[in-house]
């Protein structure tokens, strides 16, 4: 057996195939690092097979003397101790390959892939022929210690439904929802469940008093309209549930008010008035009265481009809070908005105070139910200076963007060329 002259094995003559022999240092009172120990190599029809520690033999500096590690080292590798902590006397030492154990504070979990691969909740840092290294993955910080909360008591007067057995940590959330789901929690009366977070004590942010399931409650009698207004209910008998609002229009279909066709009125709840209509502050004052609405000029034409038609100008014309209707131009074309598919029959515009059609108006674009797709990417001109900036699938009536070579230079489209994908082909470059 030739072996380099750090090494050395008791194994002599022939060696059998299928035999482990086991190497050592060949200096006296030395041995392998922890990296290398043990090691073995199988020998097989008259060569040795490469160890689990990789091919070839240990490299001289793997041998050493193996001496204990003064625990005085920790103090020099920094551990967080506001997050971590240990029990080891740290003036004492501990032989080649013992360990030093860290632990999270206050009996917190590790929680990290990383720095505990093997889920035992700690860090061990190894004496290595008398070197103490700190961890590999580097230290863990506040975040990756997390208190666990495995106790959670719902009062059965909630009606929220138990959850039982529980293990969660610091951050996470678990919602507890109604036993009955046409039931509301009665804090705010808006949803059918509340949400705890595990706290860095280990226990929920539990609420005090808990909030109970029950039917929304409604509020019963609507506020009545000064007369001077000329509002009046949309439906005298509604009662409308907390969260909701009753509706005041004119009693003159023909007017409106500087808020629209229709006041809403909330329906609110608060402990000591129970539920209760939350008046608007201009409520029975001249800012809410009813009022002839001012004609509106006429409503723009939408771009070719976006294949919408204007529906006819109703007699009489637009006022204030109607809206302008636009359809697609064909009958089996559909509205689609930002590349993603609508149910609109029609796009509508409204005209608001004092009489204007909106301006700032994001046209969608019709088109058939499945539109083709730009299967390829165009390519720039080669004098153009231009590319792709990432090759993303090309959604229908998206689009793909260009930018500069040249860091330094745009063009006259702006810094990000835009190029989209319609129905007939991908529209050509211009102007780049």
């Amino acid at each position: 057996m030739d072996l380099p002259g750090h090494l050395q094995s008791d194994s002599t003559g022939q060696i059998p195939s299928g035999t482990f022999v086991d190497f050592a240092c060949a200096t006296p009172n030395h041995g392998f690092k922890l990296a290398w120990s043990p090691y073995r190599r199988e020998c097989f029809h008259g060569q040795f097979l490469d160890s689990e520690k990789g091919p070839g033999y240990p490299p001289a500096e793997a041998c050493a003397e193996l001496v204990d590690c003064s625990l005085a080292q920790l103090s020099a590798l920094n551990p967080p101790l506001d997050v971590l902590e240990t029990t080891v006397d740290l003036s004492s030492s501990i032989a080649h390959g013992g360990t030093v154990d860290y632990h999270c504070l206050n009996g917190k979990k590790l929680d990290s892939v990383d720095l505990d691969p093997d889920g035992d909740d700690k860090i061990s840092l190894y004496c290595d022929a008398g070197i103490i290294s700190a961890p590999p993955q580097g230290w863990p910080a506040a975040e990756h210690c997390r208190a666990e909360c495995t106790s959670l008591t719902v009062p059965a007067i909630s009606l929220l439904v138990d959850p039982g057995t529980i293990d969660f940590l610091e951050r996470d959330t678990v919602t507890l929802t109604c036993q009955d789901n046409t039931h509301y929690v009665n804090d705010e009366w808006m949803h059918h469940s509340i949400t705890l977070t595990c706290q860095s004590d280990g226990t929920f942010n539990e609420p005090d008093p808990w909030p109970i399931c029950d039917v929304r409650p409604n509020c019963a009698v609507l506020p009545v309209p000064d007369t001077t207004t000329g509002l009046k209910p949309v439906d005298s008998n509604v009662q409308p549930e907390v969260t909701e609002s009753a509706g005041f229009n004119c009693i003159d279909p023909n007017l409106g008010t500087d808020d629209g066709m229709v006041v809403y009125v909330p329906c609110g709840y608060t402990v000591d008035q129970g539920p209760h209509f939350i008046l608007p502050s201009k409520w029975n004052t001249q800012a809410m009265t009813c009022r002839v609405r001012k004609e509106c000029s006429q409503p723009q034409h939408p771009p070719e481009s976006s294949g919408l038609k204007r529906e006819d100008r109703p007699d009489g014309g637009y006022f204030e809070f109607d809206s302008a209707s636009y359809t697609c131009l064909e009958s089996e074309h559909k509205i689609w908005e930002d590349g993603v598919l609508t149910d609109k029959e029609a796009f509508e515009v409204s005209c608001i105070p004092p009489g204007n059609f909106e301006s700032s108006v994001q046209w969608p674009l019709c088109d058939v139910l499945n539109p083709p797709k730009c299967d390829q990417y165009l390519v720039p001109p080669a004098d153009s200076g231009v590319s792709i900036i990432e090759e993303v699938p090309v959604l229908p009536l998206g689009k793909v963007y260009y930018k500069c070579d040249n860091p330094d230079m745009i063009s006259n489209l702006g810094d990000v060329i835009p190029v989209g994908c319609r129905v007939e082909l991908c529209v050509q470059f211009t102007g780049v």
